[in-house]
């Protein structure tokens, strides 16, 4: 089992306690480098003051957000991610067209394939993402995800409110995406694909 620090269960509260009131979280999991978006959550929070924004990160943070009320930054270890994930109404990835890894170096949109990803979709929670060739090669716009394009703030804006709007179509997208990952993209299933090729080399 996973300890949780004081203030992580004091996270779980807050978080717990806005959902019963009805409002709605946005959440994402990942680095705050350079071409992971989070100028562009900071902008939809600045459009969505009703909603909640929680960005858990690496613990690097740079940002101003002191005239953002909404937008909340949390340290979280990997290990504690999918104690979280489910607590949200719509999970956010927003990946730039140049994505850097550790210090803002090396562009890695070309060839990555974000464990994130398949976290975020076995999470049962709706995703939005931008509509990155790397990332349509799992993620279908209408089917299991919303696709935007990845510096459009306005289609941004208009994806997460169709997720607040419309809960039915929210779960389709959701349990379409939890399915595929659960049938293909689990550790398992990622291992016995990888054993499987291994013995055909052979």
């Amino acid at each position: 089992s996973i300890s949780l620090k004081n203030e992580n269960h004091h996270l779980l509260k807050k978080i717990n306690k806005n959902a019963n009131k009805n409002n709605f979280n946005c959440g994402y999991f990942g680095s705050t480098y350079e071409g992971r978006g989070i100028d562009i959550i900071i902008s939809l929070a600045k459009k969505n003051p009703n909603f909640n924004f929680y960005i858990f990160h690496n613990g690097i943070n740079n940002l101003d957000t002191s005239n953002v009320k909404n937008i909340y930054f949390f340290n979280l270890k990997f290990k504690e991610v999918k104690l979280f994930l489910s607590l949200f109404d719509v999970l956010l990835m927003p990946y730039q067209k140049s994505v850097s890894i550790a210090g803002n170096k090396y562009d890695t949109v070309k060839y990555m394939s974000p464990l994130k990803m398949f976290e975020y979709m076995l999470s049962g929670v709706p995703i939005v993402s931008s509509n990155l060739s790397v990332l349509k090669e799992i993620l279908i716009n209408k089917k299991n995800s919303l696709l935007v394009s990845s510096n459009d703030v306005q289609e941004w804006h208009d994806a997460i409110n169709t997720i607040h709007n419309n809960r039915d179509f929210a779960n389709i997208l959701a349990k379409n995406s939890q399915n595929l990952a659960l049938s293909q993209y689990t550790w398992d299933k990622r291992a016995f694909k990888i054993l499987n090729l291994v013995s055909e080399k052979k």
